[in-house]
């Protein structure tokens, strides 16, 4: 009998990953270019650069550098954190960490693309709360997720976009129902109204959109 598996961000994933994520996710490079020139405007001297959902380092290695700042990447996964080693040099610091209680303070920027969709709902504010807190007053946290609409017109327009799209990038159809049928239960997508209400929840006052494509958004807030 057929069992869909559950998605897991494992060593096999790793290996693919920066491959897959571009045949998955609309105009991915693009939200890490407008990160990357975003984040001239809050990155300090002597503080420290957090990059929450590290995977293999591509967004943490592309950061403008200062070298008197730290630059961190965090990833609940070993295998994640392993292919980023590959990758980056000794300048930047990877760990094993969970965004839930990992302890950090003196932040200017804390980015974060495609992982809120993965905490619990329950668990996504205290993730926001202790992000909040790592920041400097006038420090930013940047970031991407995948979102829901409430609309269900345009929710179902969106999804089967989101399909031709991976169809044009090569996965066939067998991979997107599996891939979508593995995510059941593990990814937890909010509306954008949502998120920013997140947002006001924790602490931000001030918040944006900053790009927005079908089913997915990037948000800035400045502490």
């Amino acid at each position: 009998m057929y069992k869909p598996y559950k998605w897991e961000f494992n060593e096999e994933v790793a290996q693919c990953f920066d491959e897959h994520v571009r045949q998955s996710v609309f105009m991915y490079d693009e939200f890490h270019k407008s990160i990357i020139k975003m984040s001239n405007w809050f990155i300090e001297d002597n503080t420290n650069i957090l990059d929450v959902g590290t995977s293999t380092g591509e967004l943490l290695m592309k950061l403008p550098y200062n070298p008197t700042c730290r630059y961190i990447g965090i990833d609940t996964e070993e295998g994640m954190i392993n292919k980023a080693q590959e990758k980056l040099e000794d300048k930047y610091e990877l760990q094993v960490g969970n965004i839930l209680n990992y302890n950090i303070v003196n932040c200017s920027l804390i980015t974060m693309v495609l992982v809120l969709q993965f905490i619990k709902n329950k668990d996504k504010e205290l993730a926001l709360q202790n992000i909040y807190n790592s920041l400097n007053e006038g420090g930013a946290f940047i970031f991407v997720d995948k979102i829901k609409t409430p609309i269900l017109d345009i929710h179902d327009m969106y999804n089967d976009l989101y399909y031709d799209f991976k169809r044009e990038n090569g996965l066939t159809d067998t991979e997107i129902i599996d891939k979508n049928v593995s995510l059941r239960g593990v990814q937890k997508c909010l509306t954008v109204e949502e998120n920013l209400q997140l947002m006001w929840n924790v602490g931000f006052r001030k918040t944006d959109i900053f790009l927005k494509y079908n089913n997915f958004v990037g948000i800035i807030a400045i502490k």
